[in-house]
């Protein structure tokens, strides 16, 4: 397989060079089947669809209509939903309450609440913000507790079809009405007193939600810093081991670890901010729901859609785009679950003139391998949202190629570098790239590339797509 990827590599350019130079309509299709048709392909499952924006053209068909595991192209489905369905000046809102405001001597009698309402940005410095707002209202003293209130939202944390082996990964971190600091926290590790006595490892932000068992020893001077973790099933506890060499006085970070449950993990993080305000809380931290003509304290407004989906689609990050979909189904049916998260996402798909029996859509995300959308149907929703009034913001959201996000440092140096806006999406044997593309005669194109079951790494797959969309962009006359 190696072999076939090394010779499929070297080999492609030269025929991508003499098609492009000539540049006739006609030659696509047998120029791009030169692609797909290599050996290294064989064996798995692919498609591809490329269309003309201007006339709606289908220059190129290959398996059009067979479902695919998306990977994170699923995004691109859950993003215009949400900037369609919610608006790109839709903000999120996550406030402080209480069932009334501190009395003379500071005090809130019963719980102070954290309400959420599915903010995938919230950070701790918004937080702290909070309480020095509520301070500033005369906080002083709880005499409840602290509670992670998650409004609409269900308890359903993971997309379906999720695996149990990556969940304490930050790229599956739990979604839902609270969130903070992206549901991670951070693994801090510093050497003991000599070699081999125990290393000090902490989480940042810590909370009872996550607890550590340490397995770290302190190493000579000139040993590696090596350090893995684990969370053990059942449970809430994360086996830290390793070596961390000694004689640093400072803390060392060592990656990050998904917390459990969310909203009592920033329940917890907040009664610490409290605390290390002044205010005295004499309750613990847990879940719960807000009463009824709670007065807010102190809140905090997120940014606006177009810049939130931002931050899904450069990146590619899991858990925005998980609390999108279930915010889609807050918003539309008072239920933030997946179920009535993808309702609501087909009923947009549908009026934007996809085939729903090419759709099936277990999470927002793409992580799941129970995701399935035809080549086709990615087209049509690049050219949906290239005629939408949201669609310049929808596609200000994708990475372009050899500038930004997961394209950084893709197809530079060919004629797609700084032309093509696409989302990438990757998964173990699964490749996909689904976008736009700009020839050199100016006629705007939407494209879809899928790849299935590619055994032996995706290297070939990235080489195809970048071979694709460097012929489309170098194409010289209009299809």
């Amino acid at each position: 397989m190696l072999r076939n990827t090394r010779r499929f590599a070297a080999a492609l350019p030269l025929v991508l060079a003499a098609s492009a130079a000539l540049a006739q309509p006609s030659e696509v299709k047998s120029t791009l089947d030169a692609i797909f048709d290599q050996q290294v392909f064989a064996r798995g499952m692919h498609g591809c669809v490329v269309r003309t924006l201007d006339t709606g053209r289908t220059v190129y068909a290959r398996n059009p209509d067979t479902l695919l595991n998306t990977a994170s192209n699923m995004k691109l489905l859950t993003s215009a939903a949400a900037i369609e369905r919610l608006g790109p000046d839709y903000h999120y809102k996550t406030r402080l309450l209480a069932s009334a405001p501190p009395d003379a001597s500071g005090t809130v009698e019963g719980d102070l609440l954290l309400a959420g309402s599915g903010d995938p940005i919230l950070e701790t410095k918004a937080l702290c913000a909070m309480v020095d707002e509520a301070v500033k209202r005369g906080l002083k003293r709880v005499t409840g507790a602290v509670v992670g209130d998650t409004g609409a939202f269900d308890r359903s944390p993971y997309g379906w079809g999720w695996s149990w082996d990556y969940l304490d990964d930050y790229y599956a971190a739990p979604a839902g009405g609270l969130n903070l600091d992206w549901n991670v926290a951070r693994i801090m590790v510093r050497p003991g007193a000599a070699p081999g006595a125990p290393a000090r490892v902490t989480l940042e932000p810590s909370s009872p939600t996550l607890r550590v068992v340490n397995r770290v020893v302190t190493g000579s001077p000139s040993d590696k810093f090596s350090i893995s973790r684990e969370r053990e099933y059942p449970g809430w506890s994360i086996i830290v081991s390793g070596t961390i060499p000694s004689g640093a006085d400072e803390a060392r970070p060592a990656g990050t670890v998904a917390v459990v449950d969310p909203a009592e993990h920033a329940a917890w993080v907040l009664r610490g901010l409290l605390q290390s305000a002044g205010v005295t809380v004499e309750g613990r931290a847990r879940k719960g729901s807000a009463p009824g003509g709670a007065v807010e304290l102190a809140s905090h407004q997120s940014a606006p859609m177009n810049e939130i989906i931002v931050k899904l689609n450069k990146p590619s990050d899991n858990l925005i785009a998980e609390c999108l979909l279930r915010t889609l189904g807050a918003e539309g049916e008072g239920s933030g679950s997946v179920s009535a998260g993808r309702r609501a996402a087909y009923g947009f798909l549908k009026g934007a003139g996809l085939d729903m029996d090419g759709v099936n859509m277990a999470d927002g995300s793409g992580l799941s391998r129970m995701d399935m959308v035809t080549a086709e149907n990615f087209v049509r929703l690049l050219e949906y949202m290239h005629k939408s009034k949201n669609g310049p913001a929808w596609k200000n959201s994708l990475p372009v190629a050899g500038v930004d996000g997961t394209l950084r440092s893709r197809m530079k140096g060919s004629p797609a570098e700084k032309n093509v806006t696409a989302k990438t999406g990757y998964i173990g044997y699964v490749s996909s790239l689904s976008g736009y593309v700009t020839t050199a005669a100016g006629q705007p194109l939407a494209f879809s590339i899928l790849f299935n079951n590619q055994l032996g790494g995706v290297t070939p797959c990235l080489v195809a797509e970048r071979s694709v969309c460097a012929y489309l962009a170098g194409l010289n006359e209009k299809l």
